[in-house]
């Protein structure tokens, strides 16, 4: 599955979700709350992932030049 960073899945809307993801790591926390909902994020220095739903893992690159389309569920 690849999700679009312009679209909006469930309440989850990608370009802000992924800024969001990005902050808490460089901010060296491992949590976030968007929309309501809880986030727990880890990163191997050149990913940052979470979980969406409890089943789809969400993973981008940190350098935002790479292309992010690490999606698996």
């Amino acid at each position: 599955m690849i999700f679009d960073p312009e679209k909006e899945y469930g309440s989850v809307k990608m370009n802000t979700f992924d800024k969001l993801m990005l902050n808490t790591i460089r901010s060296k926390e491992d949590e976030f709350q968007f929309e309501g909902n809880h986030y727990t994020v880890c990163s191997d220095g050149v990913c940052v992932q979470t979980l969406i739903n409890d089943r789809v893992l969400y993973r981008i690159f940190i350098d935002k030049d790479k292309n992010n389309i690490l999606v698996n569920h």
